[in-house]
């Protein structure tokens, strides 16, 4: 039987949220820095929170990913199939629930909700505060546990089969894709260095706010991200296309987007490769 969308509007839950469903949803840690391989897998050997899964992006992208530089896969996104096979391998199920996080608050866990979505499964939510703000409030938190392979698909014909929807993807190989307007998440210097044509930089640090008191991060509030819009002249309501060095902090430029719309239908197309894979191409 097909499980009900139990998830309140919006890209997030909130950790009281999560600990009255931990029984409905299923739990990944997607904690990833790239270049450092299976890093996110180390971490959750560590700590993480009860029932949780490990997403790590390294092994979920496998070895057939669209893009390589010096053997480093930590720089593209997973096939359809790697995508289907990592996750079933996770107990995910087609209809499951979904909730990332990461041990940052907003680091990398945008981005394996961006991968949820741009593989179709649109009933995922990111964790607000993740790891660092459930710790804090002495939440249940335990060892590695091994979860059953659930029948995440790219065959089954149901909403949340593995299939590429590319309204969420930015290639290269578009005829519009250097016209679109690029929003580059990076830090000033490394934009000012180079960066794509006609792109506006905008650091992932001015969207999010880190805690007064703790050591994570989230997305600011509303007014906030309009008036950093605005600041960077950036009109949330036009399309553009997010990118970043290698596509890790991009995805939270699209969260910025849905949010300060309020439009949680609306898909933000995000370059995987960025820059990474920009400067490759056109070196």
């Amino acid at each position: 039987m097909k499980k009900e969308n139990i998830f309140p509007e919006g890209d997030f839950v909130t950790t009281d949220w999560l600990a009255e469903h931990m029984d409905d949803v299923r739990i990944l840690d997607a904690e990833w820095m790239p270049g450092q391989k299976y890093a996110g897998t180390k971490h959750f050997e560590r700590l993480h929170i009860a029932g949780a899964a490990p997403f790590d992006q390294d092994k979920i992208s496998g070895p057939e990913l669209s893009f390589r530089i010096a053997q480093n896969v930590y720089n593209s996104h997973p096939s359809v199939k790697a995508f289907a096979k990592g996750v079933g391998a996770l107990g995910v199920n087609n209809d499951d629930p979904v909730v990332v996080y990461d041990h940052h608050g907003l680091f990398s866990a945008p981005r394996a909700w961006w991968l949820f979505k741009h593989y179709g499964h649109e009933n995922v939510r990111i964790l607000e505060g993740g790891f660092e703000k459930w710790s804090w409030e002495a939440r249940d938190f335990s060892v590695k546990r091994r979860m059953l392979a659930g029948d995440f698909r790219d065959t089954t014909p149901t909403p949340f089969s593995a299939c590429s929807n590319l309204e969420w993807l930015a290639r290269m190989d578009d005829p519009n894709f250097v016209s679109r307007n690029s929003v580059d998440l990076r830090v000033e210097d490394e934009f000012a260095a180079a960066a794509l044509p006609r792109a506006t930089n905008l650091p992932f640090q001015e969207l999010v706010r880190s805690d007064k008191y703790f050591d994570f991060q989230t997305l600011k509030d509303v007014r906030a991200l309009e008036k950093t819009f605005a600041a960077a002249r950036v009109n949330p309501n036009n399309e553009h296309v997010a990118y970043c060095a290698h596509g890790l902090l991009a995805p939270i430029f699209a969260l910025a987007i849905r949010k300060v719309t309020n439009d949680y239908n609306r898909p933000v197309p995000v370059y995987a490769g960025s820059m990474a894979e920009w400067s490759y191409r056109n070196s």
